[in-house]
């Protein structure tokens, strides 16, 4: 045979051997090359050879059990639980999948405060499936257990948690469900025996520790919370952050010592604590002794050289909370000179910019942060950091963005939770606010200044019965707690209880301080009943002698616009002005009382002026379309409003601006149809956008509609006469001709604004 033939039969044989391979053969090599890679410990990797195995063999079970525990390694619940619960539809044979899966799905469970009904439902399934197979099924009870409590429960959870207990004792979880359900059930005895019978066999887990120290604390029990504290140091006696909790609880006894010398503890170990100085020194930044803690990090940074930048970072939040930005920024500058990929440090001088207060520093924040972010997407504290600096900015609708994107990755994280809560209530969203709000208050029971913001969006949604009980009972507990007398004081305004507000604002108010909410909630309750005269001269009296007179001034300045005073509103911002002609914020806000004085070309003019410092500014785009508006040219107004809508996709009030107009001035309909829809659909329940809609409506001659919107409005908000107005439209348009000029007559008593007035007038000549 020559060798052009031998060649030709090897092919053939290498072609017969390959295509006789199957994709479950091809699916195991995959599955053995993951195991490998599981064993070395390099989790990234086996999660990508086990997902091939999958696409090779959809129906090996195996591969996704793998899968989910090398998933679970990398900490990523979500993927864990959606791999084990395949694993366990196709082997519901193995009881470890099972056992990872309810593990899986309790966890994602109650970190959402079992908000999650696909997953409740898939635990209660399982549950119901194990106890029925097995009565005794320690599996099927703590999940049970869970349940139970999630749904306040408590009776039941505890029996649950008992059999759960019994069938496999003192597991840390059911340990933990069933004391927290014991307290609950009014039976603390017997959940102090279990936690502490518990730590006699599991010295080292500090969560228990934890609880037993907040039940302690709950029942005032001072001593014994700090035995507990003190035995968890005994037996974790390398464990800094046991030693650490020591020390707060003796700094909350007034211990200052004791507290010292635990501290000391620390710092004269080196061996076993060699981070002794950060984490003794970031203790101290958290109470606010920050030269303590800056001298422990200039201590820690000459003796680690290595962790320079980390120590760096340290000393500029010390700078920060000392009042001296300027040198936060220096060091941190210097060091980004020296390491220019120090994404650390870049962090940590952003967070200086951040936190500096001027615009122009803010957004150079907000330009590193986008970098970061840009490098780092998943980072769930990058997002949050940037969504702060947005939220600073103004630019709520990014800001809420950014929040939203963390909040997809990390649920349980408390400082995005509270962004978004105070986002909800900028934009008048309450409800999701409140829910967020609720959620952290799952965490923080007793933080008393969420309670205030409770009762903040209680308020927000007139409720107001329940939003003064929670601040009244909040200070019962804390009778001196400023936030909850303002946010009391703020109650009265709103239901009119102008003498109850004014007693507790003078209370809060002292002259010359540097805590200035007393005196806005006193020129809040003047400016309610519009005793202005009164809010002005109290305003100017406190600007003679206030160490904040920036604050002072603005906030004469917002009083006098309302009081309808422009000149001395023009005159605090000139005032500004003269100090640094290049605030872009200070020349929007001149521009702003210009345009309400109906002085149209001083308007143009400082908004021109702003446009050369920042013109593609969010608020100038919005202050030329107004002032367009204003002044006829419609379709110069539309093309800003489309400017601004490139730069801030989601605005609901930019998208229901340039709807307004397109309807108004005769435009096509069905786009302001869609933009006034997408308005909505960010926030549902607003009346402005709800009256836009109607106005829509009106004119694709849809009265029908137009008029259940009106009515709806004008029932929550009787004295608007731009929604009189557009309900007089609509009867006119569906031709009940009387019932349209009660309503327009009664609009014009409400005292429009000049166009309106005109418009209503005019279509009231022509129903007679």
């Amino acid at each position: 045979m020559n060798k052009l033939c031998i060649f030709l039969v090897v092919a053939i044989l290498a072609c017969a051997t390959s295509c006789n391979v199957t994709p479950e053969a091809t699916g195991k090599r995959f599955l053995e090359r993951g195991d490998k890679f599981f064993s070395d410990g390099k989790y990234e990797e086996a999660s990508l050879s086990y997902g091939r195995a999958i696409q090779k063999a959809p129906q090996m079970g195996v591969a996704y059990y793998k899968l989910g525990l090398s998933e679970l390694k990398r900490g990523k619940i979500p993927e864990t639980y959606r791999a084990l619960r395949r694993a366990v539809q196709l082997m519901p044979e193995n009881e470890d999948a099972r056992s990872k899966l309810i593990d899986a799905a309790l966890t994602i469970f109650l970190a959402n405060q079992g908000r999650s009904k696909p997953v409740r439902d898939e635990l209660a399934a399982l549950s119901g499936r194990l106890l029925e197979r097995d009565p005794n099924s320690y599996d099927g009870w703590r999940t049970k257990g869970h349940l139970a409590l999630v749904d306040g429960k408590v009776n039941e959870a505890v029996e649950s948690f008992r059999k759960a207990n019994e069938a496999k004792p003192m597991q840390p979880q059911v340990v933990m469900g069933l004391f927290r359900s014991l307290i609950l059930a009014k039976q603390g005895r017997e959940g102090e025996e279990l936690a502490l019978a518990f730590l006699e066999q599991e010295k080292t887990n500090g969560p228990v520790y934890d609880a037993l120290y907040r039940y302690y604390m709950s029942g005032r029990r001072y001593q014994a919370a700090e035995e507990i504290r003190k035995s968890m140091v005994v037996n974790n006696p390398k464990n800094a952050g046991a030693r650490i909790q020591l020390a707060a609880h003796q700094f909350l006894m007034q211990k200052h010592g004791e507290a010292s010398n635990t501290l000391q503890s620390l710092l004269d170990n080196p061996s076993d604590f060699p981070r002794a100085r950060l984490e003794v020194g970031d203790f101290y930044l958290s109470i606010g002794r920050v030269q303590e803690a800056l001298r422990l990090f200039e201590e820690g940074e000459r003796a680690n050289p290595q962790e320079r930048a980390v120590y760096q970072g340290r000393k500029a939040q010390a700078m920060l909370m000392l009042g001296k930005p300027e040198e936060a920024e220096k060091l941190l500058s210097e060091r980004l000179q020296a390491y220019p990929k120090d994404d650390a440090a870049r962090t940590a001088r952003a967070v200086v910019l951040a936190r500096s207060g001027t615009p122009e520093k803010l957004d150079q924040a907000i330009a590193e942060f986008r970098a970061l972010v840009g490098k780092k997407p998943d980072d769930t504290s990058l997002r949050f950091e940037l969504g702060r600096a947005l939220q600073q900015k103004g630019n709520l609708d990014a800001a809420r963005a950014e929040f939203l994107e963390a909040f997809k990755r990390q649920k349980n994280h408390i400082g995005v939770r509270l962004g978004l809560a105070q986002i909800g209530l900028a934009a008048g969203n309450y409800k999701d606010a409140l829910q967020h709000v609720d959620w952290m208050l799952g965490v923080r029971p007793n933080d008393p200044n969420i309670r205030v913001l409770r009762s903040v969006c209680l308020q927000g949604l007139g409720n107001y019965k329940e939003a003064r009980a929670e601040i009244v009972g909040l200070l019962k507990k804390y009778p001196e707690f400023a936030d909850a007398r303002i946010q009391l004081g703020l109650l009265d305004i709103t239901e009119s209880r102008y003498k109850e507000a004014e007693a507790i604002f003078r209370q809060l108010y002292q002259p010359g301080a540097s805590d200035l909410r007393g005196l806005e909630g006193l020129v809040e309750t003047y400016s309610s009943q519009k005793l202005f005269d009164r809010a002005v001269t109290l305003l100017q009296e406190e600007l003679k002698k206030s160490p904040r007179p920036d604050a002072v001034r603005r906030a004469l300045a917002v009083t006098a616009t309302r009081a309808g005073n422009y000149d001395l509103a023009a005159e605090q911002y000139r005032h500004f002005l003269s100090s640094n002609p290049k605030s872009v914020e200070m020349l929007l806000r001149l521009a702003d009382v210009q345009y309400r004085k109906g002085d149209h070309a001083a308007v143009m003019q400082t908004l021109q002026e702003a446009g050369k410092l920042a013109p593609t500014h969010p608020a100038l785009l919005s202050s030329y379309a107004r002032v367009q508006t204003a002044l006829g040219r419609f379709g110069d107004a539309m093309e800003s409003y489309r400017k601004l809508l490139k730069q801030r996709p989601d605005s609901a009030f930019t998208l229901n601006n340039l709807a307004y107009l397109l309807a108004d001035t005769g435009g096509d309909l069905d786009e302001a149809l869609s933009l006034a829809q997408k308005a909505l659909q960010k926030q549902p329940q607003h009346p402005a956008l709800l009256d836009t809609l109607a106005l829509i409506y009106i004119k694709k001659h849809m009265p029908d509609s137009a008029i259940q919107i009106s009515r709806n409005l004008t029932g929550k908000h009787p004295n608007n006469p731009v929604y009189r107005y557009h309900l007089g439209m609509a009867l006119v348009s569906k031709g009940q001709r009387d019932e349209a000029k009660a309503e327009l007559e009664r609009a014009l008593s409400d005292q429009p604004a000049r166009t309106v007035e005109v418009k209503i007038s005019g279509l009231l000549a022509g129903l007679k």
